[in-house]
């Protein structure tokens, strides 16, 4: 039992050793989720979906 337990210990902390670290990128872009519009869903893919609609919904 003693041997099964040191095994799985082992095992445990080569995984955690092993296992990279999440890094950020040091130029601080997306340091949060990008946030915009999901035009997929406001259009439903109706037929009028096209480059004019786009660019309503974004107010360019």
């Amino acid at each position: 039992m003693r041997t099964l337990a040191l095994a799985v210990l082992s095992t445990m902390v080569s995984a955690v050793l092993v296992a990279p670290a999440a890094q950020a990128l040091p130029d601080g872009l997306a340091l949060t989720p990008p946030m915009g519009f999901n035009n997929w869903n406001t259009t439903a893919c109706r037929a009028e979906f096209n480059e004019a609609m786009v660019k309503g919904i974004a107010d360019i």
